[in-house]
């Protein structure tokens, strides 16, 4: 019973690990269009404390969060 408990963990562990590394090796882009990540841009919504989680994922280019 345990061993099976130990082999679902390390497969879960294994694909948590794969997931993560696509998500850094994906390129620097906005999911929205360039006109909306600029208009929140000049809003101060990249830096906003309730919309900084929501900029980073919808317009990391345009909001500067992307890795250098």
């Amino acid at each position: 019973m345990f061993v099976q408990l130990f082999v679902v963990l390390l497969v879960l562990n294994v694909f948590t690990y794969e997931a993560v590394a696509q998500v850094d090796n994906e390129p620097c882009k906005d999911q929205l269009q360039t006109k909306y990540c600029e208009s929140a841009k000049s809003k101060g919504l990249c830096n906003g404390p309730k919309t900084a989680g929501l900029m980073k994922r919808r317009c990391a280019k345009t909001c500067e969060y992307c890795k250098a």
